[in-house]
């Protein structure tokens, strides 16, 4: 064995010698191939290719193959300068492009509620103060509970001002914003309808309204409301009336350029028109709402129907055995779960409403009718004759229904009222044993 390796270990101590030579014979080569020769052949004979090349020694092989493919040490040195200065050169555009980094003052002010003069809490206040205008809110709102929990909830860092910041600041600035662009289009109208109207609030209060209506130069119609107010005079007299109208269109500069006026029918209106010399025409709807009341809900023998009508609605309000068991048939007739409604004596409307309904679940409540007790069976049961003419009747009233809403809108003209009138005669001709129903009127 130790044979064996001292014989390697000579062979290997052998073949080093030889790698040795071989690479002074390679340099001596290679220095000698970059001059001239001075003959076709060198005399030299260690520079005489030899037939077989020299094995390569491994580790020169490596470093002479990495020497020979790198670049020159002054390339070398213009290569790293050059990446260098680039690489210098994009840390600053970098360091120019990153945020820089916020102070702590920066980020705990973002958490800080807005003042009451920062631009993003006056464009709230604006926005709240809009919402009551146009939604006809209270301004009650702005200290609601309920109202504060959803902006905190919101977490919009804004402080909703007092009521009084709203009815002293807010909504007269938005008042006086739309009056004057209320003015800019009033002097560019050449003709100008006026609507008119009077009531009286829940609150024992009369008011009095004034809407506009013009067409721009466009040809597009514009409808605006001028007043709405308490009425300023104790008596609604024909000359109080005319005070009040030619103050309010004197005020917005549109006395000279009254067309024509659209009025109720009470006789005090119609009197005032008269007195003033304004050119005037009775509203259609109020007009059709007359219709109704004369002849129908007035005629003795419909009113009559609709005090019955009224017991039997009333009779399911006050006692709950009788609910309960309207909501049982319905459940069993498959009918829509739906109330019985109560009317207002003083508006037809609500009076179709209430009829209406009543032929709607007409056989839940005869269902529920045996149940009744016997008092109530006398006064508050509905007869087979009873129940035919409550559908004529409810027939009738809804022809009334549709042309009220169609001749409300604000957009309609004069031009319509024809039309309107005559789509009346012809529901009219549709209704099922129509004739009978008037005979029986």
């Amino acid at each position: 064995m130790l044979k064996h390796l001292n014989a390697f270990h000579k062979s290997d101590i052998k073949n080093q010698k030889q790698d040795k030579a071989s690479i002074i014979n390679f340099d001596i080569c290679a220095d000698s191939s970059t001059s001239e020769p001075s003959s076709k052949f060198s005399p030299n004979p260690v520079c005489d290719t030899p037939t077989t090349m020299p094995r390569k020694p491994q580790s020169t092989t490596i470093t002479s193959v990495f020497t020979s493919l790198g670049p020159k040490v002054e390339d070398a040195e213009i290569n790293t300068r050059s990446s260098s200065s680039t690489l210098s050169s994009v840390k600053m555009k970098l360091k120019l492009l990153s945020p820089k980094q916020p102070t702590i003052y920066q980020v705990f002010a973002k958490t800080w509620p807005f003042t009451s003069t920062d631009p993003k809490a006056i464009i709230n206040t604006r926005l709240i103060a809009e919402m009551v205008c146009t939604g006809n809110q209270p301004v009650s709102i702005v200290e609601n509970s309920g109202f504060k929990r959803l902006l905190q909830f919101l977490k919009l860092r804004y402080t909703i001002p007092s009521r009084k910041c709203f009815l002293t600041i807010e909504i007269p600035n938005i008042y006086q914003k739309v009056s004057s662009e209320i003015r800019f289009l009033a002097k560019k109208a050449d003709h100008v309808s006026i609507n008119t109207d009077m009531w009286r609030s829940t609150a024992n209060i009369d008011y009095m309204s004034l809407t506009a209506d013009f067409l721009k130069e466009d040809m597009k119609q514009i409808h605006i409301c001028l007043r709405v107010v308490p009425f300023p005079y104790e008596s609604h007299t024909a000359d109080n009336l005319v005070k009040f109208m030619n103050e309010s269109l004197e005020c917005w500069g549109l006395l000279e350029k009254l067309n024509v006026v659209v009025r109720d029918n009470a006789r005090n209106i119609v009197f005032a028109m008269e007195v003033g010399k304004f050119l005037n025409i009775p509203c259609l709807a109020h007009t059709l709402q007359l219709v109704v009341k004369d002849g129908y809900l007035d005629n003795e023998r419909m009113s009559l129907l609709t005090a019955t009508c009224r017991k039997v609605v009333g009779h399911f309000k006050h006692l709950v055995k009788s609910y309960k068991l309207l909501r049982q048939s319905q459940e069993i007739l498959r009918l829509p779960k739906q109330n019985i409604i109560q009317d207002e004596p003083t508006r037809w409307n609500s009076t179709f409403h209430m009829l209406n309904r009543l032929t709607e679940q007409k056989d839940a409540i005869l269902l529920v009718t045996p149940h009744f007790p016997k008092a109530a069976r006398q006064n508050k049961k509905l007869s087979t004759e009873e129940w035919d003419s409550l559908v004529s009747l409810v027939a009738a009233l809804n022809v009334f229904e549709d042309v009220t809403l169609a001749a409300s809108s604000s957009k309609v003209t004069t031009s319509e009222v024809i039309p309107i009138i005559n789509a009346v005669n012809i529901s009219f001709d549709r209704i099922k044993d129509y004739e009978n129903f008037k005979e029986s009127v």
